[in-house]
């Protein structure tokens, strides 16, 4: 029994194509594909290999193996459609920073999907807060505590805060504390609490250490040193942030005792001002045109 001849004549039958068009778009000859058909000769490797794709069925199968007719592909095992082709395009033509952007903004529309599913998650600001005051996480933690503080002096909180909040509560409740979403919400509460600016503007009040900017903004050290983490891995640990430089580099990332850490400094560089002095310091030594 010439297996070969059997499932390319199948192949043939199901793709409902023409031996004529299958010639075509193999670029075998007729009389090649009248000889495979008929059992007179079976394909060699490479023709094998260009009639599974064209036929779109596995080349192990079409050779008489007792296989899955089905070619397997990413595209057939993901069920890859036009428009994730199309999204996949346009995500690789983007640079670095706007790929980040493009992902974060897609959990972002998930959780608000989340949120549609759900009910509940709308409570009066303090009752949301208390709910996650005690929360397993850090930085929940930290988000809870800055908003309650700022909810007892003002009376009120703005709506970035409360709406992590609610996303907080809704990922914890829905048990997806170890998912990419729960991952993005924890970088928007280390940007929300403890952006990059509040280092620089710390550092102009005399607070450079971990343990003066936790004082300082009424964080704990951890969730300084955890936010510190999150800029490194994202941005460096020498990060260029509007006319400032801030360095991270003296900061010990991994530590036994947060005490070991809590006089570590963190080096800002005003790089106008560095520019004005480099150009005071060129004028003095005499480098200027006749």
């Amino acid at each position: 029994m010439n297996k070969f001849k059997d499932r390319l004549n199948e192949a043939i039958s199901l793709r409902g194509i023409s031996k004529a068009e299958l010639a075509r778009r193999t670029g075998i000859g007729r009389n090649s594909i009248s000889d495979y058909t008929n059992g007179k000769y079976e394909a060699k490797q490479d023709n094998l290999y260009v009639l599974a794709n064209v036929l779109n069925v596995n080349e192990a199968w079409l050779m008489g193996l007792d296989t899955e007719m089905d070619k397997s592909s990413l595209e057939t095992i993901y069920q890859i459609t036009d428009i994730d082709k199309e999204v996949l395009s346009i995500y690789h033509s983007l640079p670095d920073e706007a790929k980040d952007k493009w992902i974060r903004n897609g959990y972002d529309l998930q959780t608000e999907y989340h949120k549609k599913e759900k009910s509940g998650y709308r409570k009066p600001i303090n009752d949301l807060i208390k709910s996650l005051l005690n929360a397993e996480d850090l930085a929940v933690r930290e988000l809870a505590n800055s908003s309650k503080w700022l909810y007892d002096q003002t009376d009120s909180l703005n709506p970035r805060h409360r709406g992590l909040l609610e996303d907080a509560l809704l990922l914890i409740d829905s048990n997806k504390t170890k998912t990419a979403e729960f991952i993005n919400l924890k970088r928007k509460i280390y940007e929300a609490i403890l952006p990059l600016p509040y280092f620089v503007v710390a550092s102009d009040k005399g607070a450079r250490s971990i343990g003066d900017v936790a004082k300082r903004y009424r964080l704990s050290k951890e969730f300084v040193i955890e936010a510190i983490l999150y800029y490194v891995t994202s941005r460096g640990s020498i990060i260029d942030d509007d006319s400032y430089l801030i360095d991270f580099n003296n900061i010990p990332l991994d530590y036994d005792n947060i005490d070991q850490v809590s006089d570590s400094e963190i080096v800002i560089t005003d790089t106008d001002q560095e520019r004005v002095k480099a150009k005071e310091k060129t004028k003095k030594k005499g480098f200027f045109r006749k």
